[in-house]
């Protein structure tokens, strides 16, 4: 039962401070952050789940993983390009313009 309250004490402390935070971005005090990143308490919740649920915590790791490696699965070039490392030349076949 302790870590019942615990857990939720820590809750309610981000949820408080993820509050002051916007009020903080709404009157100047602070600049605002990136609007891609998730807020203090979504990521805390999420740590929360984790604890409690393995596949949650499966389901960070490899967003995680997806972060690091996504610039490298999309990393390519126009269509009909062709790079030949051993020979060290690359081909670029520009599209037809038409009118």
């Amino acid at each position: 039962m302790a870590r019942v309250v615990v857990v939720l004490g820590a809750v309610a402390v981000v949820l408080a401070a993820d509050w002051v935070w916007g009020v903080a971005l709404a009157r100047g005090w602070v600049r605002p952050r990136d609007r891609r990143q998730r807020g203090a308490a979504a990521v805390t919740l999420e740590e929360l789940q984790a604890l409690l649920g393995p596949g949650k915590r499966h389901e960070l790791e490899q967003r995680r993983v997806e972060l690091v490696l996504r610039d490298d699965e999309h990393a390519t070039g126009p269509p009909g390009t062709v790079v030949d490392l051993e020979r060290g030349t690359v081909v670029v076949k520009l599209p037809r313009r038409h009118g």
